[in-house]
C-alpha cells in the first residue's frame, strides 16, 4: 500500500504491494502555526530584529491582561453574525509587530499570528529544508530519503514535504505487508531551540494523511506528532461507492475552474481550490499558494492590504451564509476513498537507546544534515558528555513518526436506491391480488347471503 512517493528506484527497489494508502504531508510544526527552521535568523519583511526572544517581556505585564471583553462590534450595515478579526487593528503600518502586540487581546495571541504569513520567496529562502527536517526514513524496511519527498509551501506552516504524492508524480510506492515494520518511519528534526518566542508555543509535527491524488490539508487536517515521543499511526481504509444520475448528484471530474483534469477527483480537493477560486474573483488574492491548481498566478492575500482583508473578511462572511452560490461547484465524490487514522504515542528515545541513535546519526555524514550534526556537538559539550542532560536535549528537538496498514480488510459503503421498480411491481402485483381476493370474498358472501335470503323467503311463502 502506498504510504509515499518514492522517487529514485536505485534506493528503494521494486515497491509492490496491494492497496493505497495515501500521501504524507510533514512539517516542523509549533502548535497550530510553524516556523520551521527559525527564519535564520531575520524574515526582512515578516520578522524583524525587535522580535527576538525577549523582546515582548517588557509588554508583557501592561497588556496581557487588556483583553477584550467578548466580541467585538460588528461593523455598520452589517448583521450580527459578521465578525471583522483584524477591526481593532485600524491604521497599523505594515510589519509595524511591536504596535500589532499590543492590540492584540487574546491570551494565545491568535489574533497577532494572524498576521505571520509568508511569501513563497521567504519561504524558499528562510524555510526548514527537507535534509534538515528528514534525520532517518524507512519505508517497508527498506531505505529511504528526503529525497523521496516533495517540498510543499504554505504561507502559515512554511516548508512541507510530501510523500508518495500523485500531485507531482505519476507513480506511487507500495508496501508489501501491514503493520508498523512494513510502513513509513520517519525520525524528525524539529529545531526546537530555534522557535521565535510567542510564535513556538510547542515542539512538534503536524503529520497529515491522505490519498495520494488529494491536496494535503496539513493547515487544518493533521495529527500531531509532539517531541520526545515516537507517534504511531495505524491506517484503515474505507470506500464510499455513491450513486449518481437520478439517484444523486455525485461525479468523477472536477468543474473547469480547476486545473486538475488528470487527477481522480476528490471533493475536499474541489472544495479547497473553489474557495481559492472565488477568493481570487472577489479580491484579487488567495490564501494560499494555489496558482498551480487555478490555471492562473494570483498573488497572497496580505494581513497587512487593509482593503484586502476587508474584502477577504466579507467574502468567508458571505459564504458562511445559508444562500451563497459559488459558479465553481464540487459534489461528492462517486468513488470516495478515506483513510481512517488511529494514533498512538510514548516516550522517545529510551536512555540506553539515545546513544546508539547519536552514534548512527554522527556515522552517517552523508545522509545527516549539517545542522542537525552541529546540535549534537554543541549538546555533547554543553552536556560534559554526560548522558541525562543530553538526553533531555535529544527529547526537546527530535520526534519519530512510524505509520502502516492496520490489516489488509477494509469497511464498503455502497449506496442503493430505497425503493427499485422491481420492489414496486412485487409490491403492486401484492396489493392487486390481495385486493382481488377480497373482491373474491365478498361476492361469495353476497351469493350465500342471497342464497339464504331466498330460501327464508321460500319456506314462509309454502
Amino acid at each position: 500500500d502506498p504510504i509515499g512517493d518514492l522517487v529514485g528506484a536505485d534506493l528503494i527497489g521494486d515497491l509492490v504491494g496491494t492497496e493505497p494508502i495515501g500521501d504524507l504531508v510533514l512539517t516542523d510544526t509549533i502548535s497550530d502555526l510553524v516556523i520551521t527552521d527559525s527564519l535564520d535568523p531575520i524574515m526582512p519583511t515578516t520578522i524583524p530584529d525587535a522580535l527576538e526572544p525577549g523582546f515582548f517581556d517588557k509588554y508583557t505585564n501592561d497588556y496581557y491582561y487588556s483583553f477584550h471583553d467578548g466580541m467585538e462590534e460588528p461593523k455598520a450595515g452589517k448583521d450580527d453574525s459578521y465578525f471583522d478579526p483584524f477591526a481593532k487593528f485600524v491604521n497599523v503600518s505594515a510589519y509595524d509587530w511591536p504596535a500589532v502586540f499590543q492590540i492584540s487581546s487574546t491570551p494565545d495571541y491568535t489574533d497577532f499570528r494572524q498576521f505571520v504569513i509568508f511569501a513563497r520567496e521567504e519561504i524558499n529562502s528562510f524555510g526548514t529544508q527537507a535534509e534538515d527536517f528528514i534525520v532517518e526514513c524507512s519505508f517497508d524496511k527498506r531505505t529511504c530519503s528526503h529525497e523521496h519527498f516533495t517540498k510543499m509551501p504554505t504561507p502559515a506552516l512554511g516548508n512541507c514535504f510530501v510523500f508518495n504524492s500523485g500531485l507531482t508524480n505519476s507513480s506511487f510506492a507500495q508496501t508489501s505487508r501491514t503493520g508498523p515494520e512494513f510502513g513509513l518511519k520517519l525520525t524528525l528534526f524539529l529545531e526546537a531551540d530555534e522557535q521565535i518566542g510567542i510564535l513556538g508555543q510547542s515542539a512538534g509535527a503536524q503529520v497529515s494523511l491522505g490519498m495520494p491524488w488529494e491536496l494535503p490539508n496539513p493547515e487544518e487536517e493533521a495529527i500531531s506528532a509532539s517531541a520526545g515521543h515516537v507517534t504511531r499511526v495505524a491506517l484503515h481504509r474505507r470506500h464510499i461507492s455513491r450513486m449518481g444520475g437520478r439517484y444523486g448528484d455525485c461525479t468523477d471530474r472536477y468543474p473547469p475552474q480547476v486545473n486538475l483534469s488528470h487527477l481522480p477527483y476528490s471533493q475536499t480537493t474541489c472544495q479547497r481550490i473553489c474557495t481559492q477560486w472565488d477568493l481570487a474573483h472577489k479580491c484579487r488574492c488567495t490564501d494560499s499558494f494555489t496558482e498551480g491548481y487555478l490555471g492562473w498566478d494570483t498573488e497572497l492575500c496580505s494581513p497587512w492590504d487593509e482593503a484586502q482583508r476587508d474584502c477577504r473578511t466579507e467574502f468567508y462572511h458571505e459564504r458562511s451564509l445559508p444562500g451563497y452560490q459559488s459558479a465553481c461547484r464540487c459534489a461528492p465524490d462517486c468513488e470516495q476513498t478515506t483513510l481512517l487514522p488511529s494514533a498512538t504515542n510514548k516516550a522517545w528515545p529510551q536512555r540506553d537507546y539515545a546513544a546508539y541513535l547519536v552514534k548512527n546519526v554522527l556515522q552517517n555524514s552523508g545522509a545527516t544534515s549539517r545542522r542537525l550534526r552541529a546540535f549534537i556537538h554543541r549538546t555533547q559539550e554543553a552536556a560534559g558528555h554526560r548522558v541525562d542532560p543530553a538526553l533531555v536535549a535529544l527529547r526537546a528537538n527530535l520526534a519519530k513518526v512510524e505509520l502502516y496498514l492496520e490489516s489488509l480488510s477494509f469497511e464498503v459503503v455502497r449506496e442503493g436506491p430505497a425503493y427499485t421498480l422491481t420492489a414496486l411491481v412485487t409490491d403492486f402485483g401484492g396489493n392487486i391480488g390481495l385486493w382481488v381476493g377480497w373482491c373474491c370474498l365478498t361476492a361469495l358472501e353476497l351469493l350465500v347471503l342471497a342464497a339464504r335470503l331466498l330460501a327464508i323467503a321460500v319456506s314462509r311463502a309454502t
